[in-house]
């Protein structure tokens, strides 16, 4: 019996961590605009910019992003890595990049906003009763000593740190320079996630609002 549940619980482990990941944890909510002058414009050279000052976090953002739209069939680039910020460029050093890799739309991404919601969470309490005796005989009478122990367990809190984010992403139209599309998405994860999980969901839901949207032109990645 103690190896069919052994087997049970190690099938449901590896079910859980092959077919479920973070990120489907993750509540999410997400709503777009179309310009009315782009509404049959679609991209497939992109070139994504994160607003995010720490390097590490905009360079985990950017690909993020950039990794779900090339899973899409985009065309797309990591601007820290054509403009490290190693230096100050100037108007003719975007050009030129522009021009290099055919970008036909600039998508940024601003962190509105970025917290930690506190929750607790309280174990529910359980007693119960010891018993403990002894006995012993003098002569014929029989003599017995018992006694009552109570106990009880749960009732403990514990502190859930539970993180919430809203980016705003919106696509500069190279070609015409113009404001083209814009949405914003809102995420809010249970206290086992992370940032980096809400980054990746963030990522996830504006690949799927911008085909949603027909902003982004779906290309085989065996042609």
């Amino acid at each position: 019996m103690k190896k069919i549940l052994f087997f049970l619980i190690m099938v449901m482990l590896v079910f859980f961590s092959v077919g479920c990941s973070k990120t489907d944890l993750i509540s999410s909510s997400i709503n777009s605009v179309v310009d009315p002058e782009f509404v049959n414009v679609k991209y497939n050279n992109i070139l994504v910019f994160s607003s995010i000052s720490d390097i590490g976090w905009r360079k985990k953002f950017e690909t993020s992003v950039s990794n779900e739209l090339n899973n899409a069939g985009v065309n797309s680039y990591n601007s820290i890595d054509l403009l490290p910020p190693t230096k100050e460029y100037d108007q003719e050093d975007l050009n030129k990049v522009i021009d290099k890799y055919n970008i036909e739309g600039v998508l940024i991404l601003n962190v509105t906003n970025a917290d930690i919601i506190k929750d607790y969470y309280t174990t529910p309490k359980q007693g119960y009763t010891s018993k403990s005796g002894s006995g012993y005989i003098i002569g014929n009478n029989i003599y017995t000593n018992e006694s009552e122990t109570y106990y009880e367990t749960g009732g403990q809190t514990y502190e859930l740190n539970k993180p919430t984010m809203t980016v705003e992403a919106k696509i500069f139209d190279t070609r015409y320079n113009a404001w083209s599309w814009i949405c914003q998405v809102s995420t809010y994860g249970p206290a086992i996630t992370n940032f980096q999980d809400l980054i990746d969901k963030s990522a996830i839901d504006i690949t799927d609002k911008l085909i949603e949207d027909k902003k982004i032109k779906e290309i085989s990645k065996d042609k």
